[in-house]
């Protein structure tokens, strides 16, 4: 199981980086990547110090950013709606499927990631503005819908 998941995991980091500035993910794309990952979440981005553009991993200007959102909705993994949490840059990783996504307050995010534990990573391939996402989220819901016993709540939190 171990191996499969590992694989899940490439297979979803290649097709990202194929795909980074590519038109909104596919269903079976969406289907791939909550499988692969841990936690899958939206997020509302409540401050960040990351610059606007990250370029590449070598961007010195990340290395002491950091962003702290509010868990709006989880489908995936132990981080419930309205948790507080902390974006920090990935470090220790190179290629283009490890630039940090550059958070700017009042963002709306939808992350997947393979942490389970504050803080979190949001690196490029894996996130994408809500606004654009909407049919992702429509996919993810019939997920959590067809797998009850997924791990992770399935809520959201209304922003005031």
């Amino acid at each position: 199981m171990h191996r499969f998941a590992s694989g899940l995991i490439l297979l979803t980091a290649l097709l990202a980086t194929a795909r980074a500035g590519a038109a909104p993910l596919a269903d079976w794309e969406v289907r791939l990547r909550y499988e692969g990952w841990q936690t899958v979440i939206l997020v509302h981005v409540v401050e960040s110090s990351f610059p606007p553009v990250i370029d590449s991993v070598d961007d010195d200007s990340i290395l002491d950013a950091s962003a702290t959102v509010l868990v709006l909705k989880s489908w995936k993994g132990p981080f419930a709606a309205g948790r507080v949490l902390h974006v920090a840059p990935l470090g220790g990783c190179a290629g283009s499927s490890c630039v940090s996504y550059p958070l700017q307050a009042g963002d709306d995010l939808l992350i997947f990631d393979q942490r389970t534990e504050d803080p979190i990573h949001a690196v490029q391939p894996f996130v994408l503005r809500a606004e654009d996402s909407k049919a992702a989220m429509a996919t993810l819901d019939q997920l959590v819908h067809d797998r009850p016993s997924s791990p992770g709540p399935n809520q959201r939190l209304e922003r005031p």
